[in-house]
């Protein structure tokens, strides 16, 4: 991995590059925290949707955008409401592209909730 990465291992205070700024990222994504899996650091947040059609389609759309950046969440979904989870895999931390990647998927619920309203 290049030493550039700016990561946080998980279980340790250390990073390489600057914790306050990924800090300072993570406090701009609304809704989004930080849990701990298996010793693993992820990124987790909850969307709910009016219905299972809506939220069937944001999951097509994610998939459009996770394949495009080769980087794939966990996905666990109910009849409303799904939950998505982000780290990078290849390296079982978190990474800027996490960050990104949550970024991605909140623009992406803003465009559904504005069309929903439209819809109305």
């Amino acid at each position: 991995m290049a030493s550039s990465a700016k990561k946080i291992r998980q279980g340790e205070e250390e990073v390489n590059g600057n914790r306050e700024e990924f800090k300072n990222k993570l406090k701009a994504l609304s809704g989004w925290e930080i849990i701990t899996q298996n010793g693993v650091s992820k990124l987790m947040r909850t969307y709910s949707f009016e219905d299972f059609s809506h939220l069937f389609a944001f999951t097509q759309q994610l998939d459009r955008i996770a394949n495009r950046e080769n980087h794939h969440p966990v996905l666990k979904s109910s009849w409303s409401k799904i939950t998505v989870i982000w780290w990078t895999h290849s390296e079982s931390e978190l990474q800027d592209k996490d960050l990104e990647m949550a970024q991605e998927c909140d623009a992406l619920y803003a465009h559904f909730k504005k069309e929903n309203r439209n819809e109305e």
